[in-house]
């Protein structure tokens, strides 16, 4: 039988697809933000205040003593630290034992933080399973029932490498209301871009002062897994379940294995330098293992519930993004939020985003089909439709007019779904209920 992920990864390494896509990506086309949008131009000022703590971490790590990759979990949390990540999350194959070799802690003295999951083989392919007792091992290797089996154990979950072309996952009709989707797998992308210029240029700039640069060769928009999501976001919303949230994954070993050899690159501490999830906690994390309870749950919450986003930290720091649901300046709701608002006034509810940077482009999806690019370091847009926003930035080096040069895929937000309710009815978050958490609503603006 014909495996055609294994012939189209042939064609993509002979025609080098990835290296000319990457190219056309390089220039976009982007027009700065009216001055006055929406109700609350005040929020136009900067600095912005962030409602959440903002935590970046790397997820989908394997170790050496209970899977295939190359360092202990203390050696790995090491590396995290050097790299600056806030938490990582394990996930080595069919198994959580680190959870009782007393490894899932505060790491480097309160520095990172160890999450102890798994990456669980099942029928349709991959399984990332988050905030599951040992009891759930020996997992079923039907995908249903091990999803069924994580959420009754309280667990999490995403389906892994949906679309890898070495081996993605089966059948995305099987899949539990509430799981999850892997949308970017640093793996997964890189060998997307396998191909005789890329991996020159790539090794060309890894041998070279910089080595995070060669990164820039891999690091990309993962546009089939991104339709793969908005269809899935589009089936929940329709049939009343909670939104599959997605997280960005490096599916990191320390070491490449080709034709039998195996080369020790890139290091896991390099590997921590690009692609990160954020997890925005309702809390500041204490860094102490005497609360590392308490700090797993939160950080739990947010990966659960959505109130992340992914992100390229090697193209810079992205702490300070904000997506805010807003109604007459007021906060409603945030990412991974079901919101019920009254749109029949176009112009009493917006959605805001900021950026950290202003040398951005801001683009925002409405049921998976792009609605507004705009550049700037901000954008309020007036919502008056019902359905599914989620929010995509680039970031650029220079720019002619506006021809935006050098751009790059720099941050990627979960989902909003916002659900049309008449002016009697209750309109507000449904998922998280944030305002019963003492956040008022006040201005973005300090």
């Amino acid at each position: 039988m014909i495996k055609w992920s294994r012939v189209h990864l042939v064609f993509s390494i002979l025609s080098a697809e990835g290296f000319w896509r990457t190219c056309l990506e390089r220039i976009q086309w982007a027009k700065a933000p009216a001055r006055k949008v929406g109700l609350d131009s005040s929020m136009h000022s900067f600095p912005v205040m962030p409602r959440f703590s903002d935590y970046g971490g790397c997820a989908h790590i394997h170790s050496s003593t209970y899977s295939d990759g190359t360092a202990t979990v203390p050696e790995i949390a090491v590396a995290g630290a050097n790299a600056g990540a806030d938490f990582i999350l394990m996930a080595d194959h069919n198994s959580v034992e680190a959870k009782t070799a007393g490894d899932e802690r505060w790491h480097c003295e309160g520095k990172v933080l160890v999450a102890i999951g798994s990456e669980v083989t099942v029928s349709e392919g991959h399984l990332l399973v988050f905030d599951v007792p040992v009891t759930y091992f020996p997992a079923p290797s039907d995908a249903k029932q091990a999803m069924q089996s994580m959420q009754k154990m309280g667990g999490y979950g995403f389906i892994a490498l949906p679309c890898d072309l070495k081996g993605h996952w089966h059948n995305f009709d099987v899949r539990e209301p509430g799981v999850g989707i892997e949308v970017f797998n640093l793996s997964a992308l890189a060998r997307t871009k396998i191909n005789i210029p890329s991996f020159l240029a790539a090794l060309y700039r890894y041998k070279g002062a910089s080595p995070i640069a060669a990164f820039s060769y891999i690091t990309a928009r993962p546009d089939t897994e991104l339709r793969v999501w908005d269809k899935m976001l589009m089936q929940a919303a329709q049939k009343g379940e909670p939104l599959p949230n997605m997280i960005a994954s490096l599916d990191a070993h320390a070491v490449m294995r080709i034709a039998g050899r195996e080369f020790f690159l890139p290091t896991y501490e390099e590997a921590f330098r690009t692609l990160r999830t954020h997890a925005l906690t309702t809390e500041p994390l204490s860094g102490k293992n005497e609360n590392v309870d308490k700090d797993l749950a939160l950080l739990h919450e947010a990966l659960r519930l959505g109130r992340s986003y992914a992100s390229y930290d090697n193209y810079g720091d992205p702490k300070g993004f904000v997506v805010e649901f807003r109604h007459a300046g007021r906060y409603i709701g945030s990412t991974g939020d079901t919101i019920s608002a009254n749109l029949c006034d176009p112009k009493s509810y917006v959605l805001a985003v900021r950026t950290p940077q202003t040398r951005t482009i801001i683009r925002i999806y409405h049921n998976g089909k792009k609605v507004i690019a705009k550049r700037g370091g901000y954008l309020d847009f007036p919502v008056n439709k019902p359905g599914l926003y989620r929010v995509e930035v680039s970031i650029y080096r220079s720019r002619i007019g506006n021809l935006c040069l050098g751009t790059r895929p720099w941050i990627f937000s979960n989902a909003i779904y916002v659900k049309h309710v008449s002016a009697n009815e209750t309109v507000g978050a449904e998922q998280h209920e944030r305002l019963a958490l003492g956040q008022d609503g006040s201005s973005l603006s300090s």
